[in-house]
């Protein structure tokens, strides 16, 4: 069975994305973005965060990354020689277990 990308099926696993943030003490730095919701593999939901401007906002960034379980880094493009560009916006997600329900 699929994941069924209904409002509400949804709003389950970004309330849980805040449950964590909250939990954590990054409720005033850290967002949720609803308009970007993925499904990995059906078994994976991710849940994207705001993304944050760089400039004075790394060590905190790195904080959340280190203290928040499931929370991880999209990782940064790439030019054309192989290495990683610096942007001017961070952006992360939340990997969150799919509920046998909606799988």
């Amino acid at each position: 069975m699929s994941f069924d990308w209904k409002k509400e099926s949804k709003e389950k696993y970004f309330r849980v994305a805040e449950e964590k943030i909250e939990e954590a003490g990054y409720g005033d730095f850290l967002q949720i973005d609803r308009s970007k919701f993925s499904v990995v593999a059906g078994k994976i939901v991710k849940v994207y965060v705001n993304q944050i401007q760089r400039g004075g906002n790394q060590r905190r960034w790195w904080a959340a990354l280190r203290e928040i379980a499931g929370f991880k880094e999209v990782p940064a493009p790439k030019n054309a020689y192989g290495k990683r560009q610096k942007t001017f916006f961070m952006q992360g997600y939340f990997e969150i277990e799919m509920e046998e329900q909606d799988r």
